[in-house]
């Protein structure tokens, strides 16, 4: 079970318009710099991670999920996987996490979700976590926008 906690969204595709790009292919998507900050995040809040790995082949993707969508191709999710997934990377982005001590609970060619602490977290993307008060409503976020995402 992951624990409830701030999911920091690593976007590691183009996928997304709604993100600020840092290097090639590597996205940070997360809570805006927004409200009053209030002092740093205790270490031991728990902290979900998910991390999402490109496609290879995009073009080819695209072609064939818009000939799944027309009924002219069938594939699993599976062989979408196993043909468009990048288990390679997938497994750089677990090992990266579990060498700062993160929890990796699930990994797809196309996905890594991993937990761990605040402290852990702050280590592998060294960035610092706060609270921030928003018109009363309380969140946490970090200091520096966008952390460190490693490629």
């Amino acid at each position: 079970m992951i624990p409830k906690a701030l999911t920091l969204l690593l976007l590691l595709s183009t996928l997304s318009p709604f993100v600020t790009q840092l290097q090639p292919h590597v996205y940070y998507v997360g809570p805006q710099l927004l409200g009053q900050k209030i002092g740093p995040l205790n270490p031991l809040t728990p902290i979900t991670v998910v991390a999402f790995i490109p496609p290879k082949n995009y073009q080819q993707l695209y072609l064939e999920a818009q000939m799944i969508g027309n009924g002219q191709l069938n594939l699993s999710k599976y062989q979408l996987f196993q043909k468009f997934g990048d288990a390679e990377k997938a497994e750089e982005v677990t090992n990266y996490l579990k060498s700062f001590g993160l929890t990796v609970q699930y990994v797809t060619p196309v996905m890594v979700i991993a937990y761990g602490t605040a402290k852990s977290v702050e280590r592998a993307f060294d960035v610092g976590l706060y609270l921030y008060n928003l018109s009363g409503e309380i969140y946490y976020a970090p200091a520096e926008t966008p952390p460190f995402i490693p490629q």
